[in-house]
């Protein structure tokens, strides 16, 4: 009966490891497929704040671009807003573009708050949060990709950076 219970616990300890070993192995082969896959501009699928679609091809492609995760309650996404707010004419080159899973309406009254809804440079749309995960992987916010004019990944800033951090790369 002893012999039996410890066949058992060994059954169940090996198991338990190949389990794990097999998560942590697939959570590795997707984190080096998502590395791989930003270092050209992900084409992407997202709505507008007049809620129509927005695509790649609402972007010049001849300027950087700028990707920028955020959620209206972050205090740090909120510093960012504001710094490329009083910063606006740095970025009249270059495609800016703020992504959120918030719903339109917080996205908006954000959009209006910091004074980004009125600037051409400026795109605020909402992604949906499957998107974020299958495209760009697990993600903190602020989390801000820069892109030269070939589509190609030049920086990516984790957290909040200072607004002359991100030009420095434009």
């Amino acid at each position: 009966m002893k012999k039996k219970i410890i066949y058992i616990i060994v059954f169940v300890i090996i198991t338990l490891i190949g389990f794990l070993g097999y998560k942590t192995i697939t959570k590795i082969n997707t984190k080096e497929k998502i590395t791989v896959q930003l270092q050209t501009m992900p084409g992407f699928n997202l709505l507008s704040m007049d809620s129509t679609a927005f695509t790649n091809r609402n972007l010049n492609l001849a300027q950087p671009t700028v990707i920028i995760f955020f959620n209206s309650e972050c205090p740090h996404c909120q510093y960012e807003a504001t710094a490329i707010g009083e910063n606006i004419n740095a970025f009249a080159h270059v495609n800016l573009l703020m992504m959120s899973v918030e719903p339109l309406a917080k996205i908006k009254a954000f959009a209006t708050d910091y004074r980004l809804d009125m600037p051409k440079e400026i795109h605020l749309t909402q992604i949906r949060e499957a998107v974020v995960f299958d495209t760009f992987g697990s993600i903190s916010v602020p989390h801000i990709f820069i892109y030269n004019q070939q589509q190609k990944l030049v920086k990516e800033f984790k957290g909040e950076v200072k607004i002359e951090a991100i030009l420095k790369y434009l």
